[in-house]
């Protein structure tokens, strides 16, 4: 009998996640061991950090030393208080330990996250609140945490 043939970048395939006609990765994604799947943020600190998924509102936390393998919006880390740091869509980041937030894009991170991203203060928060956007509310909650 013939072994069935998988097509690697089709949704049974190994490189379905890289493949930009793919539909649903998130159905998919619990399907995949955590060595295949891509790290978003890496919290290499010594605090915990909390980021805004990309889809959603609510601010998760990562432990120290930790990872997390979803897309996201933004981060609050210990580096600033009432501040998040918002990347660039599709880019990872590295959390140094003093919070401070290495974003990566194709090599790109910094240059993409100079019109993009970068922190973003309580003024920029009300701006966006006013325009309707609650999205980012949670994170500044959070991120008050490091007021203390």
């Amino acid at each position: 009998m013939r072994k069935k043939f998988i097509n690697p970048w089709g949704p049974e395939g190994k490189h379905w996640e890289s493949n930009a006609l793919q539909g649903n990765v998130l159905e998919r994604d619990s399907e995949i061991s955590s060595d295949e799947k891509k790290i978003y943020i890496r919290n290499n600190s010594n605090h915990v950090i909390y980021f805004k998924p990309e889809s959603g509102k609510s601010a998760v936390a990562i432990q120290p030393k930790s990872v997390s393998y979803d897309a996201f919006d933004g981060v609050a880390t210990h580096r600033h208080c009432n501040k998040v740091y918002k990347i660039f869509t599709g880019a990872t980041a590295d959390i140094d330990q003093n919070g401070n937030v290495d974003p990566d894009y194709y090599g790109f991170g910094d240059l993409i996250n100079a019109f993009a991203g970068g922190w973003k203060d309580l003024k920029w928060k009300q701006k966006i609140n006013d325009d309707g956007d609650d999205g980012w509310d949670e994170l500044f909650e959070a991120s008050k945490e490091f007021c203390k």
